[in-house]
């Protein structure tokens, strides 16, 4: 595909991002998101920390909040302290799996409507088995999603704490380390994307037919991550919007990541009928 090509495809899956109505269509993804996206990083923190222990779990927590809020919101060790205990609770474990399989179900149904929309594809499946369908689905793609993220994240903790150890042993540079574990972690949400795309969706679609719509995406989240990044270092949030200001980045990011995972999906309608165009002719 040619550069100018691909531009083209860029401009008119935003054309038909704009007919969809697909702002609206990605602030539910991301209400549906929310709470599906919390109980699910609360279990993978109930997991990190029954492998690795408690105190090193507590001060990568402190050690992020501090970073997105700025400095150390007001009694973030008592939240921390107490997430410690929770996490021992089999009450509150299995409050938040049935917390995540509920929104995750909720999220489904609306991705679907969602694809259904952009796609112009009429629902004619019945009711109690579309419904059985859904729920099946939803749960081995929400797996799928919390093993990515746990791979993703154990990378990550194992790649960054060592690093500075392996620059003074090795003659790799640390920047180098990073660019590693990068090109992991946007691997993996390519192939994260590219499954969804592929079995959410009611079009006969390959492999080849969305890995494209899902590096662009992949690449999109990273740039937005870069630049929320920057914005936070840049901006005291938590002067700005007291102990809320982790949260009001998190709610964007979700909104955000929302809007692009529903512009991938328009960038694959795109080019897939210029596929089928092409071998029609």
């Amino acid at each position: 595909m040619h550069l100018k090509e691909f531009l083209r495809s860029l401009q008119e899956a935003f054309s038909e991002w704009q007919k969809d109505d697909a702002s609206l269509l990605a602030a539910a993804l991301a209400y549906y998101g929310i709470f599906s996206l919390v109980p699910l990083l609360i279990l993978l923190l109930i997991l990190i920390n029954s492998l690795i222990g408690h105190e090193i779990l507590a001060a990568d927590v402190a050690g992020l909040a501090q970073e997105l809020a700025g400095q150390r919101a007001p009694g973030s060790d008592e939240l921390i302290y107490r997430a410690r205990e929770q996490a021992a609770s089999f009450r509150f474990t299995l409050l938040s799996i049935i917390i995540l399989l509920l929104a995750a179900a909720g999220l489904f149904v609306q991705t679907k409507r969602a694809f259904h929309i952009i796609w112009a594809i009429q629902e004619d499946k019945p009711f109690v088995t579309g419904t059985v369908r859904s729920y099946v689905k939803s749960f081995l793609l929400i797996a799928f999603v919390a093993f990515m993220l746990l791979l993703s994240s154990f990378v990550t903790a194992v790649l960054l704490p060592v690093g500075k150890q392996i620059e003074e042993q090795l003659p790799v540079h640390l920047g180098l380390l990073r660019g590693i574990t990068f090109l992991i972690s946007f691997l993996f949400i390519t192939l994260l994307f590219a499954m969804t795309y592929k079995t959410l969706s009611d079009v006969a679609l390959g492999w080849m037919d969305v890995l494209t719509g899902s590096a662009v995406t992949a690449l999109l989240l990273a740039a937005g991550n870069f630049v929320i990044e920057i914005y936070v270092s840049l901006i005291d949030l938590g002067s700005a919007y007291g102990a809320a200001g982790s949260l009001v980045v998190f709610l964007f990011w979700i909104y955000y990541s929302a809007q692009i995972f529903l512009f991938g999906a328009e960038l694959i309608k795109v080019q897939k009928k210029k596929k089928d165009s092409e071998i029609e002719c």
